[in-house]
């Protein structure tokens, strides 16, 4: 299987359905299903909570991030590295 993360902003056109963005990242996303094990970063789900507060309300917030942690694995990025230049 393929890892994939997916970010940010494809889990936001979801969770907001953002036009017409939120269609192609649906499909992305549905992908997870059959082809492909799918990362989220933990602050992901975050700022996704956040901003799907504000415009569906608590409860459609909370049955999205729960729908989404059960589908993806979450990533937890304790470590940063410098990249270095290639040349």
């Amino acid at each position: 299987m393929i890892k994939v993360l997916y970010d940010t902003n494809i889990i936001l056109d979801i969770a907001l359905d953002r036009k017409p963005f939120a269609e192609y990242s649906l499909k992305a996303v549905n992908l997870m299903d059959t082809k492909i094990n799918g990362y989220i970063n933990v602050l992901t789900l975050v700022n996704t909570f956040y901003f799907a507060r504000k415009k569906t309300g608590i409860e459609r917030a909370r049955k999205f991030i729960a729908d989404l942690r059960s589908s993806t694995y979450l990533m937890w990025f304790t470590h940063f590295y410098k990249l270095q230049s290639c040349s």
